[in-house]
């Protein structure tokens, strides 16, 4: 008579137990270890959050310290004006050398930004994780963080 249940039979049975109900939990548990300390080392780095702060600088002085500049070129001379005031040549290129600086180092930082956010993106996505990027939060903060620091400041200069 064949025995339906041979020692290998039960060994096999036993190990495929073990295999799915205590290894591969395990696994899953270090893989996503292994993932969280990969995005804290190499995605959510100070790098990053410098570009949040001054992307953020940045955008506030582009939307609330922009002006309408005019150059005007008439017989008498070129006239350089600023929301409509009159200005020196000197001030008028002070003026086009700040904003060019924060409008080009708001568009770096935020291809470093979105960089970071995409890779987070497919990071969670491919391995099936619920966690959503941290960065838009961070961004809404640093922004409204420097709202807050202008408005006090143009408060104490009244």
């Amino acid at each position: 008579m064949d025995e339906f249940l041979t020692w290998g039979f039960i060994l096999k049975a036993v190990a495929v137990w073990v295999g799915v109900y205590f290894l591969q939990p395990l696994l899953f548990v270090l893989r996503d270890k292994a993932l969280n300390w990969y995005v804290e080392k190499y995605v959510l780095t100070e790098e990053l959050d410098t570009a949040i702060l001054q992307r953020a600088a940045d955008v506030w002085v582009i939307n609330n310290r922009s002006k309408v500049a005019q150059v005007k070129v008439r017989p008498e001379g070129i006239t350089y004006l600023l929301n409509g005031e009159e200005v020196t040549e000197d001030q008028y290129a002070a003026y086009e050398r700040m904003m060019n600086f924060h409008t080009n180092r708001e568009a770096s930082h935020a291809r470093l930004i979105r960089n970071c956010e995409f890779q987070l993106k497919r990071l969670f996505h491919h391995y099936k994780q619920d966690s959503k990027s941290p960065i838009p939060t961070w961004e809404k903060a640093a922004y409204e963080r420097q709202e807050a620091l202008h408005k006090a400041q143009d408060q104490d200069k009244k």
